[in-house]
């Protein structure tokens, strides 16, 4: 076998396997893997193929998306990701049932974050300039994250509602808010 027909070869195989995974992509209501990198224009996407973003969220730009973060969103429901927020490996991120998830600008989700607005009148809010980190960090229901809240630790929030303040770089701790 020559390398030309090897070379063709392996053209094939990727085609066939950039078909299928869109097809699987498509039938789960995600972006399409040329879809996804085409948000590479104004956000970082460092690995698109592990990389799911559901086909009606509105995301801003400069956004930095990690390996491995999920972004669902079903019918009736709204996503909306501002701009400049860092999702670290393994972000969730859901909305579904008719309910809405907001994120604004410059917040930061570490490692495994779970933010699902996935039950009876589920309306989550992350202001800006937040900072949120944990593997086992989940947010539902009616909950508000204000500017520079910050959720650190194996938690669970549920319909919460944390004010604004400084964020986790304001030089003032007193001026510091809203920390659980």
């Amino acid at each position: 076998m020559n390398s030309k027909t090897n070379s063709t070869d392996i053209s094939l195989t990727s085609l066939l396997e950039i078909d299928f995974i869109n097809q699987q992509r498509k039938n789960a209501w995600f972006l399409s893997l040329e879809e996804t990198i085409a948000l590479w224009k104004e956000n970082t996407i460092f690995d698109p193929r592990s990389t799911l973003i559901g086909t009606w969220v509105k995301i801003g730009i400069w956004n930095i998306f990690y390996p491995n973060t999920t972004i669902i969103l079903f019918e009736w429901s709204e996503l909306v990701i501002g701009n400049s927020n860092i999702f670290m490996n393994w972000s969730y991120l859901e909305a579904s049932h008719g309910w809405k998830l907001h994120i604004w600008s410059n917040n930061h989700f570490e490692w495994g974050v779970a933010l699902k607005a996935n039950m009876l009148t589920a309306h989550i809010q992350v202001w800006d300039n937040g900072r949120y980190i944990n593997q086992i960090l989940q947010v539902l229901g009616q909950t508000k994250l204000g500017n520079g809240s910050q959720v650190i630790g194996a938690i669970t929030v549920q319909n919460c509602n944390l004010d604004n303040g400084g964020d986790f770089q304001e030089q003032d701790p007193d001026k510091r808010w809203w920390l659980l």
